[in-house]
């Protein structure tokens, strides 16, 4: 099936998102995210990529950029390939990790702008992973006080002072840029929202909190978090549990 032609905007910015493969976490420590935010910004000029607002989450980012001379596609080839490369030979992997093509979305007035860049830094709010967006350490919402040098805060300032959009990035966002997952497919966490999970389900926000629970609440919350679609792999990262247990339990 030939892919669809992407619709480009008139100022040549876009909301973009990457995913990983089958939601697969793209990032598994605080290493992989600087690494990750380092080839932005070394590959970002060479291919004349603007960059506004960013946000990492666990097996997805949020980019909003403005594409150069260059087409989109060559810069995220190359930051790809260099995230990639690395990420595999760290984790003992090989193949893809990123989901088919990024998706991207054009902007196309100030208004949409400041909707998308709400709806970033809202993200790990929506995610329960923090109350306000300045809670959150992997997003650019650490630029409206200039202390990220991974975007071009000169850029962004330009269209938006940075007052207004720290007012604005405090609003909830109810933009829904992208189609949402295929029906029928059970959501798939990053270990921070997982660890949200699991805290609800049975009151452990660790592995050595889950340990500390009695047998059949172990069991339980094992089959509610897989119900909500984390992983068995990610079940035994977070519960010190094998994963051959885990099985077994759920087989049960």
């Amino acid at each position: 099936m030939s892919r669809t032609t992407r619709r480009a905007g008139a100022a040549g910015i876009y909301h973009v998102l990457i995913r990983g493969i089958s939601q697969q976490n793209m990032f598994e420590d605080d290493d992989d995210r600087a690494f990750f935010l380092r080839k932005i910004k070394e590959i970002k000029r060479p291919c004349g990529v603007t960059l506004f607002a960013y946000c990492l989450m666990g097996n997805h980012v949020h980019l909003l950029l403005r594409q150069g001379d260059m087409p989109l596609g060559t810069f995220f080839k190359r930051l790809g390939a260099a995230y990639v490369y690395r990420f595999n030979h760290k984790y003992g992997r090989s193949g893809p990790l990123f989901r088919d093509r990024y998706k991207s979305a054009p902007v196309e007035d100030g208004a949409h702008f400041l909707d998308v860049v709400r709806y970033i830094f809202q993200s790990p709010v929506r995610a329960n992973l923090c109350r306000r967006p300045g809670e959150y350490r992997w997003s650019s919402y650490a630029s409206l006080d200039g202390r990220d040098s991974v975007v071009d805060g000169a850029a962004l300032f330009a269209l938006v002072p940075a007052a207004g959009l720290r007012a604005l990035a405090d609003q909830p966002s109810a933009l829904e840029p992208f189609a949402s997952q295929a029906r029928g497919r059970k959501p798939r966490h990053s270990d921070e929202e997982a660890i949200v999970l699991m805290a609800a389900a049975g009151g452990a926000a660790s592995a050595g909190g889950f340990q500390a629970l009695a047998s059949e609440r172990q069991r339980q919350v094992v089959s509610v978090l897989h119900g909500q679609g984390v992983s068995i792999r990610q079940l035994s990262r977070l519960s010190g549990l094998s994963k051959g247990i885990i099985e077994r339990w759920l087989k049960d």
